[in-house]
């Protein structure tokens, strides 16, 4: 049983972890090779590992895998991943051509119910009671930026994803009208990359460690922006 497995090992690294360190679980689905015709959940799919000028499909499972991060013991700055949640995603099979009305709004709720996001979510919600007081941070690429992950996500819960440098971003509004619906968004913010290039936003130095040495990191940071598919959740631009 994988659940009763992966419960197991997530209590086992949650005694190894600080009570002040943060917890970072990172999230990202993989594709898992396979040859036979008749393994479940095999479907014709992209090869990520392809060349760039090439759409290459591969016979694969695809997967969902949550990993925690851990301090390596006796390194003061080395850590590792340890996979604490591991789930089969499979989407559903294509419909005939020649499929009833009926069918295809039974595809169309089938496919929600296993969309890669609304999963991610579920998962999250089991395993959140484990965690107790501790607040997650979840670490993920663009994948589970979108509308329906954040939309679901729990308050308790921040998430840092990645974002499109032409992202349309806003201000919060600046007032509120005396009747009717309240304002989300307000003025229009620039863009991530053009924030990026502006002079009149300062750079700030932090001091990161990657690859066994220190670094001082430039950052831009814009605190408190609004975007479409997060809708009034406030956002840090980083």
């Amino acid at each position: 049983d994988p659940a009763a497995m992966f419960s197991g090992i997530r209590a086992a690294c949650l005694q190894q972890l600080p009570e002040s360190a943060p917890l970072c679980i990172s999230i990202d689905d993989s594709l898992l090779p396979k040859t036979g015709p008749k393994v479940p959940g095999v479907a014709w799919r992209r090869d990520p590992q392809g060349p760039p000028f090439q759409t290459n499909l591969i016979r694969a499972q695809r997967v969902l895998q949550f990993s925690l991060i851990l301090p390596i013991p006796g390194s003061p700055s080395a850590v590792r991943g340890i996979p604490i949640q591991f789930l089969h995603a499979p989407t559903p099979p294509k419909l005939r051509a020649d499929a009833s009305p009926e069918q295809k709004q039974q595809h169309r709720e089938l496919s929600d119910s296993l969309n890669l996001s609304t999963r991610a979510i579920d998962q999250l919600a089991i395993m959140k009671p484990g965690f107790g007081s501790r607040r997650p941070i979840v670490l993920s690429d663009a994948r589970f930026t979108t509308h329906r992950f954040i939309k679901d996500l729990s308050a308790d819960v921040t998430l840092i994803g990645r974002i499109r440098k032409d992202a349309k971003l806003f201000y919060p509004p600046n007032e509120q009208p005396a009747r009717g619906r309240r304002r989300t968004y307000g003025p229009l913010c620039p863009t991530p990359n053009q924030i990026r290039v502006d002079d009149h936003v300062a750079w700030q130095i932090i001091p990161i460690h990657a690859a066994g040495a220190d670094h001082d990191c430039r950052i831009k940071v814009v605190d408190e922006v609004r975007w479409v598919p997060a809708g009034a959740k406030p956002l840090r631009l980083v």
